[in-house]
Order: structure tokens, then sequence, then C-alpha cells
């Protein structure tokens, strides 16, 4: 009698198409130095969605949190960013102007991997999720706002 297999427990994300979210190489050859510098990332579904469209966007390269990032990570950011405008649009989300962006201050982490909320429509946010969400909080900071404090921290030091 064989004894009982393990069951893998679901992924908590569903990831998306890689190829659509990693930056490509500069050389088709892919030759080390032809090779875009670029942050890489990959979006994926959030497994509790707070509004119709909710994604993270998680950089491949391996970044604490919001906090631990410097000026040099401002392009990091960027990129996010534009990584989760395009998923929004691959999934025809096309108002841009109906969306909230960011990250989750420490200490309210659950994960300990850099990820940025994209969520759409923001004006269909759930009393839950406009909480958890919320801007010009202690718990939350838009990406526009995690920008702005990045370049102030360091003309300031």
């Amino acid at each position: 009698m064989e004894p009982p297999r393990r069951l893998r427990s679901p992924p908590r994300t569903r990831a998306l198409p890689v190829a659509a979210a990693t930056t490509p190489s500069a050389s088709s050859a892919g030759s080390a130095a032809g090779r875009s510098r670029a942050p890489r990332c990959c979006p994926a579904r959030d497994i509790r969605p707070g509004a119709p469209h909710h994604y993270l966007v998680v950089p491949i390269e391996h970044m604490g949190n919001c906090k631990t990032l410097k000026k040099e990570h401002i392009p990091l950011v960027e990129k996010m960013m534009e990584a989760g405008k395009n998923i929004l649009q691959r999934n025809n989300f096309t108002d841009l102007n109906d969306i909230r962006m960011g990250f989750h201050w420490p200490p309210f982490c659950s994960i300990s991997h850099l990820h940025l909320h994209v969520l759409a429509p923001a004006s269909q946010l759930g009393f839950l999720s406009r909480m958890i969400y919320r801007t010009n909080s202690y718990w939350f900071i838009t990406a526009e706002q995690l920008i702005e404090r990045l370049q102030t921290e360091n003309t300031a030091s």
C-alpha cells in the first residue's frame, strides 16, 4: 500500500504572462553586453481583489518594502507603475484617471517583498477596500507620493 500523496496548495496569486511583464532585452541575441538594465517586473492578479481589477506588480529582483527604497529606485517604481497601467489596458480597462496604485507602508505589510497594488476602478472600491487602500493614511502610500518622498528625502540630506 502506497503512502498518501501530499497535495500542494495552490499558488497565492495567478501570474499573468511574463513576456508581457518583463522588459525586453535590447539585443535579440541576448548577449550580456546588449541586455537592457531597465528593472523587470511581473504582474499577477490579487487573490483577494479589492476592486474589479486588482493586480500586484512585483519586481523580479527582491526588494524588502517601500520604506527601504532610495532615490536610485525611482526608475523601478516608475516601471512598476507603467506595468500596472499596461496590464489594466490589456484587460480592457482604459480610464486611467480612475485607478489607485500604491504600497502598504510598514509595519502594515503582510508580504516582505515589494509589490505595487493596482486597483481599478477606484470609484468602485468597497467600504473595506477604501479603508485598506486609503490615500493619506498611516498604512498606504500612493506610488506618486512614494516617488515624491524619495526625491525630497535625498535632496534634504
